[in-house]
């Protein structure tokens, strides 16, 4: 199976985890999967004495589908994150030019129907509006407003293919903010899925280690498969920091 595969496989255990104990992983993700396969390796080498000792060697046998369920599951996330940063940016760059053409249409309109009391108050009306959303409506709204009544703006020499524009911009611009609310929430669950994913492989790697390192108490060489290369040498990193603080 493919690391699509074995999320799919645990997806039940991973969503069975009570939300309380669902975990963000405290390291970097890369990081810890390798430190499982180390593990895995050492584990592997020891699993007799390990065995002897209590241990539940069924965490050792599904460390290997644990791990990719996880690899699969930050792959996803990232790609997600990918997708958001790409939407949001592009929504960004939109936005200003957006704005400043409403202002124009708004501008226009406004001189072109200010003799006229009705459609003042539907100009007026759609100006109202302070939101994304809103805005992507306006512009939709100005499109049939203007073209419903063209006279007026043709003699303030506006030129009307700007309300095709403001008919397409608001198809764009809808699109691209579906796409950036919809990219939030999928972003959302996929964090939560790696979450789960990385708590489901913890619970294992947090066993594993605890009964390694209970075996091989007083054996420093032994001890250092079952424990976090990487927090070791973080701790050893700050030790050094406070002592060229002090």
């Amino acid at each position: 199976m493919d690391n699509r595969d074995d999320f799919l496989s645990q997806l039940d255990a991973l969503m069975a985890l009570p939300r309380e104990q669902v975990k963000s992983p405290n390291m970097p993700v890369k990081i810890y999967l390798q430190e499982a396969l180390n593990l895995l390796y050492y584990a592997e080498k020891d699993r007799a004495i390990l065995q002897k000792s209590g241990l539940d060697l069924s965490l050792v046998e599904t460390l290997p589908v644990r791990i990719n369920a996880l690899r699969y599951a930050q792959t996803e996330w990232n790609s997600e994150r990918y997708e958001l940063d790409a939407a949001e940016q592009e929504w960004k760059q939109e936005l200003p030019r957006a704005r400043q053409f409403k202002r124009e249409l708004l501008h226009n309109f406004r001189f072109a129907y200010r003799k006229n009391e009705e459609r003042m108050k539907v100009v007026n009306y759609i100006a109202q509006g302070r939101s994304h959303a809103d805005m992507v409506q306006d512009f939709c709204e100005l499109a049939v407003v203007g073209r419903a009544h063209p006279e007026p703006l043709l003699a303030i020499g506006m030129d009307l293919e700007l309300l095709s524009r403001a008919a397409d911009l608001s198809v764009r611009l809808g699109a691209l903010l579906a796409a950036v609310k919809g990219a939030r929430g999928t972003l959302k669950e996929a964090k939560l899925h790696r979450d789960r994913a990385y708590t489901y492989l913890k619970q294992a790697v947090d066993e594993v280690r605890e009964y390694g390192r209970f075996v091989f108490r007083g054996q420093e060489s032994k001890q250092l498969h079952y424990g976090s290369k990487y927090f070791r040498n973080l701790r050893a990193e700050l030790r050094k920091k406070a002592l060229k603080e002090h």
